[in-house]
């Protein structure tokens, strides 16, 4: 009996250690301390980090890495965490701000930042905005700022507002406040000069455009004016075009290095979308593609479509990233390759190639199978008008 009691008791023992629940070990998300250790071994060159954010900067050189700042910061939308990058550099080329959500796609990116930069959140209405201010020279002498605003949601990410918000001269100053912002309307209030009447600039939002605007622009106008008005020879490097950029850097030859040779831009492709379609920039193309790829997402959300687009080399061909043959249509179109529809379990996908002499674009359409029939005349219409601009 005792030998019995003993045997069942080992066999309890057994069971409950055989039923002991597994430990898994989460690996830890992708969050803001981690994109920004990411960012500085990408700023002192390392190889490996520069890989996990291609596309994020355009100008490499041997002074990358003298920045003054580097901020991150996150907001949820929907869901979703955003996270935002303002890097401020003692050479103003490197400057940058730019949205990255959490897949390490980069939404959007700003390099046409100046001197000293602050960034924060605002919510407007049903807006939420990335704000970035600047203050920089021109000149040597004469004192700007700068207010920018980025809408931010979980679609599109884009700069709708930028002005001057402050102009001092050794003659004069002027101030532009804003003072109100919703989802249409911007109002500012214009100061020139302590003693002077305020006056006031409105900008509408144009959804077309996807900016507020001004019929007026009162105070950008106001700046160019005073600028243009001084006749000053100026001391420092002032920036205006490439050869600006390479005289800054001290470089003679073409040693100034870009890793955006084949980043696509709005002045490659001309594509006719209604307002439904949503634009995300530099966003990381990886279904149905053998390999990812950086480029344009279009995102219909009413149809629950989605066009993306990318360049490749002029001597690559669009057979190194799908597992399907591409065509030319006839011999009159040899600069345009297609290939048949294919799906997967939940969509259809239709494949493009555009070339010319100096570019080569791949289009891809993805649709959900159960509509894509309700709606092949709307893709039939945008991919006949897609033009190729070189």
């Amino acid at each position: 009996m005792n030998r019995a009691l003993y045997i069942f008791s080992i066999i309890i023992v057994l069971f409950f250690v055989s039923c002991k629940p597994e430990v898994k070990q989460n690996p830890s998300s992708f969050n803001g301390a981690e994109l920004k250790t990411l960012i500085e071994q990408t700023l002192h060159e390392d190889e490996n980090s520069s890989d996990k954010l291609i596309g994020l900067f355009t100008f490499v050189s041997q002074d990358f890495n003298t920045y003054n700042k580097l901020l991150i910061d996150s907001i949820l939308i929907d869901n979703k965490t955003f996270y935002s990058v303002l890097i401020e550099n003692q050479n103003p080329i490197y400057n940058l701000f730019a949205i990255i959500d959490g897949k390490m796609n980069i939404l959007l990116k700003d390099e046409s930042l100046n001197g000293y930069l602050s960034s924060n959140w605002e919510k407007s209405g049903s807006m939420i905005l990335a704000v970035v201010n600047e203050s920089f020279k021109s000149k040597d002498v004469i004192t700007l700022n700068r207010i920018s605003y980025y809408s931010i949601d979980s679609l599109v990410n884009d700069l709708v507002f930028r002005q001057f918000t402050k102009i001092k001269t050794p003659q004069s100053e002027a101030e532009q406040n804003i003072v109100f912002v919703s989802d249409t309307t911007i109002q500012t209030e214009i100061i020139k000069d302590a003693s002077s009447k305020k006056d006031k600039d409105y900008f509408h939002f144009n959804f077309s455009k996807n900016q507020y605007l001004s019929a007026q622009n009162k105070f950008d106008t106001l700046v160019i004016t005073e600028i243009n008005s001084l006749n000053i020879q100026t001391k420092g490097l002032q920036i205006a075009d490439e050869e600006s950029i390479r005289r800054l850097l001290g470089i003679k030859d073409d040693s100034l290095k870009v890793d955006s040779s084949l980043l696509i831009n709005d002045n490659d492709f001309e594509i006719k979308l209604d307002n439904q379609w949503k634009k995300l920039r530099n966003y990381t193309i990886s279904v149905p593609l053998k390999k990812e790829a950086k480029g344009f997402k279009f995102i219909n959300t009413k149809i629950g479509s989605e066009i993306s687009i990318f360049r490749i080399s002029v001597k690559d061909s669009a057979e190194n990233y799908f597992d399907k043959s591409l065509i030319s249509p006839s011999k009159k179109n040899s600069n345009q390759r297609i290939s048949a529809e294919f799906e997967d379990t939940k969509n259809k996908y239709k494949l493009f190639e555009f070339s010319c002499p100096t570019k080569k674009l791949i289009l891809i359409l993805e649709s959900p199978k159960s509509t894509y029939e309700n709606y092949r005349n709307v893709y039939d219409k945008i991919f006949e008008t897609f033009k190729i601009k070189c």
